[in-house]
This record gives structure tokens, C-alpha cells and sequence, in this order.
């Protein structure tokens, strides 16, 4: 019995001990540069804010054009939201769109860094299956410093709910 409750008291200080340190263990830095709430920009229409809750999108809200908004073959023809990073040294980073693609004709949109061209980013889609969240990567070259980054809708029915720009290839 004794032998049992002496166990019993090493098994609980050892997981004390663990506890106690696993913030010393996990805390290596998440090299993330920035991230944006996509609503943070001011929208404006097409762009609609729309709300839901903070268990399905981050911040609770997102950005979205309407459904049945006519396809923007070319990036001038669309409205466009802005966003200000701090780059902090010259490198490739990986710019994590997080994007509701409700169709597989309503599956991309532009983005642009700086004065640079838009280049159409395709969102995964499967036909058959409910849209769903999901994380687009794309991977640029960037300078240190204050750089732009421009996203303008290409389909209609299009929602982005936050931007993430990170040194990291994976998270």
C-alpha cells in the first residue's frame, strides 16, 4: 500500500514537472511576419462582410462577392482590398489565403504584391462536394520592407476570411 501511494505521488510530480516545462519545451517562435483578418480591409461592393461565428471563421467574419457577380476575366474589371505587411528580410515566403470556393466556376481570384501583375490564384474544388474552407499557398519572393499585397475577386461567390504571410513552406 505504501509502495503504491509513494508511485502514485512520483507519478503526479512527474506530470507536474512536465507541465511545468512544456512552455519551455514548445516555445520555439512561429516565424509568421503577418496576418490579416480579411474584413480588416475596407470592402468595398462588391466586397460584402458577411458573419460566421468565431468556431467556423477567424475573427467571426469574412469577405465575399455575391454569387451571381459576372466572372472578371481581367483584374482591372474588379474591386480590389489591400493589405500592408512589414517584410522583414529579403526571402521567399508563402502567402496563406484562407478562401470558400462555393463552385467549381467560382474557384479563383487575383492577387498582386506591390505594382507587380495579378496573377489568377485557382482555389481546390471538387465537384460533388460542399464548399469548404480551405488554405490556398503561394509562394513569392519578397523584399525586406513595407510591401502591398492586393487581392481583387475573380469569380463571383468567392469568400476570404484571413491572409497569412510566413517564412514557413508548411504549417
Amino acid at each position: 500500500m505504501s509502495t503504491l501511494r509513494c508511485r502514485n505521488r512520483l507519478q503526479g510530480l512527474i506530470h507536474v514537472v512536465l507541465l511545468a516545462a512544456s512552455p519551455i519545451l514548445h516555445a520555439a517562435s512561429f516565424p509568421v511576419e503577418a496576418m490579416f483578418e480579411a474584413e480588416a480591409a475596407a470592402p468595398a461592393g462588391p466586397w460584402a462582410q458577411e458573419y460566421l461565428g468565431s468556431n467556423v471563421v477567424s475573427g467571426g467574419g469574412y469577405l465575399s462577392t455575391p454569387a451571381d457577380l459576372a466572372r472578371a476575366d481581367t483584374p482591372g474589371a474588379a474591386v480590389e482590398l489591400s493589405y500592408t505587411v512589414a517584410v522583414p528580410r529579403d526571402g521567399t515566403y508563402t502567402i496563406w489565403l484562407r478562401v470558400l470556393a462555393p463552385a467549381a466556376n467560382a474557384a479563383s481570384l487575383y492577387l498582386a504584391l506591390d505594382n507587380a501583375a495579378y496573377a489568377s490564384v485557382s482555389v481546390p474544388f471538387s465537384a460533388g462536394q460542399a464548399a469548404a474552407w480551405t488554405w490556398v499557398p503561394v509562394t513569392r519572393w519578397l523584399a525586406a520592407g513595407a510591401r502591398e499585397l492586393k487581392l481583387r475577386y475573380r469569380d463571383g461567390g468567392v469568400g476570404i476570411d484571413c491572409l497569412l504571410v510566413t517564412a514557413l513552406a508548411d504549417f
